[in-house]
């Protein structure tokens, strides 16, 4: 078995990867930009910081409920439109999102939240691992969604755009999608220039 060095040292470079990747997404915002110039602090760091203090804040002022949503709502919504222009992991978010509109619509026809103990709590661990890395809603679109709607399994990996066509290959750039063309080989340019010159 793992040791508790090996663990916490494996706990440590995920952290480490999560604040990375989220801080690649980020630093191109202006605000995040300005603050981090004037403090030196990664924007990803400020950004889980002010999500930390107003999620604790929510908690202390409106309680359990307000913490849960804030924790499950601002984040993912953020991460969504970070985004949104290059199109990449549209299943997995349209997903997590049907899954917490689905909790919550639920949550108003019933009152079992307020019957089950630490219900909230386990309704933000359960989204968050909806929405983290592993990739929960994934799981679930492949192992539920795609049976119902008949549609192929995504790839928890990487979800990637398909090709235009055979010939073409989709590229994000700025945020625009953009198509460039493969190679041609020296045999198949040749016979288009002797194609060309019989004509």
């Amino acid at each position: 078995g793992r040791t508790p060095g090996t663990a916490m040292e494996i706990a440590t470079k995920k952290a480490t990867k999560f604040v990375d990747d989220l801080n690649d997404s980020v630093s191109e915002y202006k605000v995040l930009k300005a603050a981090h110039e004037k403090t030196g602090i990664k924007p990803a760091i400020l950004l889980l910081g002010t999500a930390f203090f107003f999620s604790l804040l929510s908690l202390l002022i409106f309680g359990q409920e307000a913490f849960t949503e804030s924790i499950c709502f601002f984040p993912p919504a953020f991460m969504t439109l970070t985004q949104m222009s290059t199109g990449v992991e549209k299943k997995f978010w349209m997903t997590y999102w049907l899954i917490f509109n689905a909790i919550n619509v639920f949550e108003t026809m019933t009152s079992y939240e307020t019957e089950l103990p630490m219900y909230y709590w386990l309704k933000m661990l359960f989204l968050i691992w909806c929405y983290h890395h592993t990739k929960g809603a994934l799981i679930i679109y492949n192992y539920l969604l795609s049976n119902l709607i008949g549609d192929a399994k995504v790839d928890i990996i990487e979800e990637k755009e398909p090709l235009l066509d055979d010939a073409s290959e989709t590229k994000v750039k700025g945020g625009q999608v953009v198509e460039e063309e493969k190679p041609v080989s020296a045999p198949e340019a040749k016979k288009t220039t002797e194609d060309e010159n019989e004509i």
